[in-house]
């Protein structure tokens, strides 16, 4: 095990995973739309308030784990698109096997399966990769600021960027409502920020941070629930990753997080194997054939079966599309180590290195 290492931040990037699988089975599945009773309109909104704010969690965390590393490797890069590609292709040798009848009349979908980007997939990957980028030129600015100065730049960007969005009714500065670099950069900043400027009183701060985060989630819930239907709620979208909600909220589970510690290195060791798959299960599950053909509207017809069968089918669907990918992503683990393609990267890796001067 890794002695430094914190494991409550692999926990959460776990969580986080599964927060964005909850939102693509809730809007791209159908869930949301789905709910016929209150009951069930509450529970998806509780899910949907708590699972907004993971991919926020996801790119502060990088910042949190990158801003002291002494050296950022383009092989961790290399490798997310080897990945990307190894995916791309094998998805599309299967399809291709076991339902050719999609391709039959649809000759471009075969090249936007190798080349999700073409058609604006994977948005997240693009974007973390001009973020990773940017990562050492980020770090060189934030170590020539004072502690008082980043402070205020995070206050001005919070309120240009989410503030002012959110309830000024116009993405002014286009960060297309937190689907873009500029706002994982921000995000990074915060992450940035946390793991430098968190102070000794940790543990206090750590419960205030989860209650900071619950008061959250049932205030954004309440919202939409109240306001869904009037003018209000049809153009305050609080439900979206620039919401200066789902960005208190993610930073205050980094905080919180990462003041856990975990002693058994049983679970240790199982916490690091799924979290060194998230990136794996994001792009198994999105890939365009898996998305639209099968994820899409996949639960449009889960609201009539009841409270309690809606909620399970929620559940149950975040956990077992975590757990296929997983298996399958530990697979391609096992091929790579085989193929001996964490070598190549990192060779290439080297190589870009001294060209950036990285090393």
């Amino acid at each position: 095990m890794t002695k430094n290492r914190i494991y409550g931040l692999d926990l959460l990037r776990v969580l986080s995973m599964f927060g964005i699988i909850g939102l693509h089975i809730m809007n791209a599945g159908g869930l949301m739309n789905a709910a016929c009773s209150p009951s069930q309109r509450v529970i998806v909104h509780i899910f949907a308030s708590i699972c907004y704010c993971s991919v926020n969690t996801f790119a502060m965390l990088t910042g949190f784990l990158y801003i002291e590393k002494k050296r950022v490797r383009s092989s961790n890069l290399i490798d997310l698109v080897m990945v990307v590609a190894f995916y791309c292709i094998s998805i599309l040798a299967i399809f291709l096997c076991l339902k050719p009848e999609l391709f039959a009349n649809s000759r471009s979908l075969v090249i936007y399966s190798l080349f999700p980007l073409l058609k604006g997939r994977y948005w997240f990957i693009t974007s973390y990769v001009l973020v990773f980028m940017m990562i050492p030129y980020l770090n060189a600015m934030i170590g020539s600021l004072p502690k008082q100065q980043f402070g205020k730049m995070l206050l001005i960007l919070f309120v240009l960027l989410s503030l002012v969005p959110t309830f000024g009714l116009q993405d002014y500065f286009k960060t297309m409502d937190g689907y873009s670099p500029a706002w994982l950069i921000f995000c990074y900043l915060i992450g940035a920020y946390i793991k430098l400027y968190y102070d000794e009183h940790r543990s206090k701060r750590c419960s205030k941070s989860l209650i900071i985060f619950i008061v959250n989630v049932f205030v954004v819930t309440l919202f939409w629930l109240s306001a869904q239907n009037t003018v209000i709620g049809a153009y305050i979208q609080l439900y979206e990753y620039t919401s200066p909600f789902m960005v208190i909220n993610a930073a205050c589970l980094v905080f919180a997080y990462s003041q856990i510690s975990i002693p058994n290195d049983k679970v240790k060791k199982v916490l690091l194997r799924l979290s060194n798959s998230a990136f794996g299960v994001y792009i198994i599950h999105s890939h365009i054939l898996i998305y639209d053909f099968f994820l899409t509207d996949a639960f449009s017809n889960a609201g009539i079966k009841g409270f309690w069968v809606y909620s399970l089918i929620l559940i149950i669907s975040m956990l077992g599309i975590y757990l296929v990918c997983w298996i399958l992503d530990e697979i391609r683990i096992f091929i790579f180590r085989v193929l001996c393609i964490n070598r190549l990267s990192n060779w290439l890796g080297e190589k870009v290195d001294r060209f950036l001067n990285w090393c």
